[in-house]
């Protein structure tokens, strides 16, 4: 990601917390908790001054005390004070569990995890986000107050949206809308639809993001609501610079910083000035880039706004690269990666570093613009290394849970097996009773009653035929899931495994939209089928990934294949009504058991091609990388091997062979 999206996202990030302030239904003193909350906003460090006081006048029982307790906890999170986020936690904690009032305990114990959710999204852990979220949803549903129940189910919102699960996101900003729009006042309903149009936008929703985005302007100019006006124009201003409209972007950027000045938010005007800094240096104006960043830092830094601060300190940066006051360009640039690098925002590092090479390229930089690349491409291996690692074991753990899920619905059907036959014991008991006390009229009853007997037996026989087909099965692309591959199994890998990518495909979702990503993938895999034989298992493995095992007698041309694979995804471009989408796929692959001995269990396979494919993507995308041979290699040594294909080869641990897939005018990438 670049500069750009970093010092937007910053921007409209910042609203999640925001929406924490409580309606004067909720509690007496509402005015004064506006102010509060405002001053939060504008300068957290005042603010958590501010509150004290207000936290020793208001009872420890009563909703006020919470409320307040909840506008502490936006402060600390916005300044990044995890010490004291940690602090109120345990607050929050004992009274959730010591409260004499059961309401109290329940709504304390939806605004602790709430509080958890916020400090799980800042440290980027949003898969434990979402689960302790999703564990309150329901206390949080409950909450007496509004402004609880609305502002945890904006922070699990944005947690949904980070995740790219859009539709639950939608329908938790909706399921506020709908709370707001009776019980809020008019600046957290304007709130709201600023965010919702943002993910609407985000999910390829622009008609419906341009809408929701016009109600939420429309909501804070009727009340005058400088803020929640000034975060709708963030949003418009991204949304017109996704666009290509210059003009309107640039004076959307204007107009939210002016908002925030009025609103006296100073935190929010060090982020408008970052966005507004890197709106200049886009367009390659780093004279004003370098003024506008220099009036964001000294702002950013007062109110510990971080996101801000090292959107401002980069930019000022690359401009001063752009003006060839190079050696201050590079000081600054350098500070924020290190102060990145300090708090493990490797991320965040990687992007700067990435925006520094292409910056001093521009300038002519080359020899400093090789170091900064080649830097990124460490941090970015060091990253993927992580990511991969982690995936390993989320796949276990998730291998894990399916296989304890598929032993509870089996012991379910045991359970209905065993209920069918006794209720077949039982019909054949009437069944030999009528046969043997009479005949005629009661022989055809029999004859009925055995029948339905044999209806039951074989409608529960196709029931669990069916569960076993549907729990196997992608719904989108109609091919195998996950769990389809014999990752559990006993014994070595056996057969070609190839591991497909997609190149760049998020691209596909953030230029067209999530419904022509589907499509593409639904057409990708009616490709990738055609292309395989009957026996062979073609498995969607996530995503945009799809993982083929081709086993049976004789040798495999694993090469031959995989070749034929690139050519059918980048030869064509995929055709979708009145648009033709560029598709090209990366591969990692091996033919098992490899020559040399080495015999790898499913899981260990699964990670030699993973790691294969990683270097097919970062030697340049729209190729394969095969694994030939690992000579002589210890099992000990595979994780080590397995972390760094390409260093393993050139200790000649590891023999490879890159194939190339068909050329393509935009280098393979739709």
């Amino acid at each position: 990601m670049g500069v750009g999206g970093r010092g937007l996202r910053a921007a409209v990030g910042a609203v999640a917390w925001a929406l924490c302030a409580p309606s004067a239904a909720a509690v007496p003193d509402a005015a004064r908790l506006d102010r509060l909350e405002q001053l939060a906003w504008a300068d957290p460090d005042k603010a958590v001054e501010a509150l004290q006081p207000a936290l020793a006048e208001a009872p420890e029982d009563s909703v006020a005390h919470l409320e307040l307790l909840r506008i502490l906890g936006s402060a600390q999170v916005w300044r990044n004070d995890l010490a004291a986020v940690d602090e109120l936690l345990a607050r929050l904690d004992r009274l959730a569990s010591g409260a004499p009032d059961a309401e109290q305990r329940r709504d304390a114990g939806a605004l602790a995890a709430c509080v958890r959710g916020a400090r799980q999204r800042k440290s980027g852990t949003m898969g434990r986000a979402d689960a302790l979220l999703q564990a309150a949803d329901e206390a949080r549903r409950q909450a007496r107050s509004p402004g609880l129940r609305q502002g945890c189910a904006l922070i699990h919102a944005n947690v949904k949206e980070s995740l790219g699960q859009y539709e639950d996101a939608m329908r938790l900003l909706q399921d506020a809308i709908r709370d707001a729009d009776d019980t809020g006042p008019s600046w957290r309903r304007s709130e709201l639809r600023t965010t919702l149009s943002d993910v609407l936008w985000r999910a390829g929703q622009r008609e419906a993001a341009q809408e929701m985005l016009q109600q939420a302007l429309r909501l804070a100019r009727l009340r005058g609501d400088r803020l929640a006006h000034s975060h709708a124009q963030t949003v418009a201003a991204m949304q017109a610079g996704a666009r290509g409209l210059v003009d309107e972007e640039r004076q959307a950027l204007e107009e939210a910083l002016a908002l925030a000045r009025e609103a006296d938010a100073l935190s929010d005007e060090a982020h408008c000035l970052a966005n507004l800094s890197d709106f200049h240096l886009r367009h390659d104006q780093p004279e004003k880039a370098l003024a506008v960043a220099e009036r964001a830092l000294p702002l950013a830094r007062r109110t510990r706004n971080v996101l801000a601060e090292g959107v401002a300190q980069v930019n000022a940066g690359l401009a001063l690269i752009l003006l060839h006051r190079k050696d201050e360009g590079l000081r600054l640039v350098r500070a924020s990666i290190e102060s990145d690098l300090r708090m493990d925002d490797v991320l965040s590092a990687s992007d700067s570093l990435q925006d520094l090479g292409q910056y001093l390229e521009r300038a002519g930089y080359y020899a400093e613009a090789y170091d900064a690349f080649r830097e990124h491409r460490q941090i970015a291996d060091d990253l993927a290394r992580r990511n991969r690692q982690r995936q390993l074991v989320e796949l276990q753990e998730s291998f894990e849970a399916d296989r304890r899920d598929h032993e509870r619905r089996r012991l379910l059907q045991d359970n209905q097996l065993k209920e069918e036959l006794w209720r077949e014991r039982e019909l054949s008991a009437r069944f030999w009773f009528l046969m043997t006390g009479a005949a005629g009229v009661l022989a055809a009853l029999a004859a009925l009653l055995y029948h339905r007997m044999r209806s039951a037996r074989a409608e529960l026989d196709a029931s669990h035929r069916q569960l076993r087909a549907d729990s196997a099965v992608d719904p989108l692309t109609g091919l195998a899931n996950r769990r389809a591959f014999p990752l559990g199994q006993a014994g070595p890998a056996q057969g070609a495994l190839l591991l497909i990518d997609l190149d760049h495909f998020k691209r596909v979702n953030d230029r067209h939209g999530h419904q022509v990503g589907d499509a593409v993938l639904v057409e990708v895999a009616r490709r990738l089928r055609a292309a395989v034989r009957d026996p062979d298992l073609l498995v969607r493995w996530g995503g945009e990934e799809f993982l083929l095992l081709v086993s049976g007698p004789g040798a495999v041309d694993a090469a031959g294949l995989a070749t034929r694979l690139l050519g059918l995804l980048a030869d064509e471009p995929v055709a979708l009504d009145d648009r033709a989408v560029p598709v090209s796929g990366s591969i990692g692959l091996a033919r098992f058991p490899l020559p040399g001995g080495a015999e790898p269990t499913w899981a260990e396979a699964l990670g030699l091609v993973d790691a294969a494919l990683y270097l097919a993507k970062s030697g340049g995308r729209n190729r394969a990388c095969e694994v030939l041979a690992l000579p002589g290699l210890a099992p000990s040594a595979w994780p080590d091997v397995c972390a760094d294909l390409e260093a393993a080869a050139q200790r000649g641990e590891v023999r490879l062979q890159m194939l190339h897939g068909p050329w393509q005018a935009d280098g393979g990438a739709p």
